[in-house]
């Protein structure tokens, strides 16, 4: 982790859960071996039970393996069976040539945000590359329900 002025804090991982949603493990849940200071950021996730359909053409900050930030459009929204969200990077002519950039090896991974009164909401971890991508959608009930289940199979582990 790196807080806002850059500086890193360590962490071990001291167990983790794999959420086995598609053919490859595309989330993993980690209980560290002590906490994360407040000054790391954390980040809300979108509530569940909305019709999250109204999100198709919405502005999606993707993160890079090189902690740069591109704006790509949501162009699919699932909610059903495994639940993902599909984006393509903005056109060129709506953000500029800066913004807009392909996913490559080793971005997987990496946070994809909505901006929502001002704060960022995490939606994905984005897998996947060129000029589409795809990742887990933390917005759908299902995967909330493994991620809490996971979160709560770790915290017993440690009595």
């Amino acid at each position: 982790f790196h807080d806002r002025h850059g500086q890193p804090v360590h962490r071990k991982i001291a167990a983790k859960s794999i959420i086995h949603r598609i053919q490859s493990p595309d989330v993993t849940v980690a209980r560290l071996d002590r906490p994360v200071p407040a000054r790391i950021a954390h980040y809300p996730v979108l509530p569940v039970g909305h019709d999250y359909r109204v999100l198709n053409g919405a502005a999606l900050l993707v993160t890079d393996k090189e902690r740069q930030v591109h704006v790509f459009r949501i162009n699919q929204v699932s909610q059903r069976g495994f639940e993902q969200v599909g984006a393509r990077p903005a056109l060129e002519n709506e953000f500029g040539a800066a913004w807009q950039e392909r996913l490559e090896k080793g971005d997987s991974g990496n946070p994809a945000f909505l901006v929502i009164k001002g704060r960022l909401v995490l939606v994905s971890t984005l897998k996947g590359g060129g000029w589409a991508s795809s990742g887990a959608f933390f917005g759908g009930k299902r995967l909330q329900d493994e991620l809490i289940a996971a979160m709560r199979k770790l915290s017993e582990s440690t009595t």
